[in-house]
This record gives structure tokens, sequence and C-alpha cells, in this order.
């Protein structure tokens, strides 16, 4: 799991530009998992359940986050229960420089 490895970079962040992290951004708590798609980065933690198993919500396991073969032309023809989620990405931004001011 990427999030008990020492190299996984996994944020649990709770600020942003030196305030709390706002709502909007997941307040009180938000997972960062750089490498993942964002619909992995869970908003508003309340609990942390640790699993070697994809989550059951619609957002894991629906169409949208779904990896395709290229040969396939028509999605309501896979069982999309088969196909493999999401999950390690292009890292698309990064943190450069971190300081308190």
């Amino acid at each position: 799991l990427k999030a008990l490895s020492p190299f996984g970079d996994v944020v649990l962040a709770y600020e942003m530009n030196d305030e709390l992290l706002p709502r909007d951004h997941g307040y009180p708590l938000r997972v960062i998992v750089p490498g993942y798609a964002a619909v992995r980065n869970v908003k508003w933690v309340s609990k942390l359940e640790l699993s070697e198993e994809m989550a059951t919500g619609a957002w894991q396991r629906g169409l949208n986050y779904k990896v395709l073969p290229p040969s396939v032309t028509d999605a309501n023809e896979v069982d999309l229960d088969e196909m493999p989620g999401l999950a390690e990405v292009s890292v698309f931004s990064g943190i450069t420089n971190a300081s308190r001011v």
C-alpha cells in the first residue's frame, strides 16, 4: 500500500496557504496521494480505514474511472467489475518549495 510506504509521499492536509483547509477543498482533512487520480484524494476525512480492496462506491467502480482496452468500442459490452480501476497516473503538479513565512 502506497499509504504505508516510507516513500509513498501521502499527505494528510489540514492547511492550505497557512490557513485551515477550506470546506470546498476538504476541511477538516484531505488525503493527497501523488500519482493517483484526484478522485482517490478523498476530501472531508473523518475516519481512516486501510483496505487491500478498491472502495465500493460508484465513483471508484463506475465507468468514469475504469481503464478500458483500446479494442473496446462500446462500454456497454464489457463487464465493468472485470476492468481495472484507474489508479496511478502521471503527476500534474508538484510542491516545489514549502516554508512558513
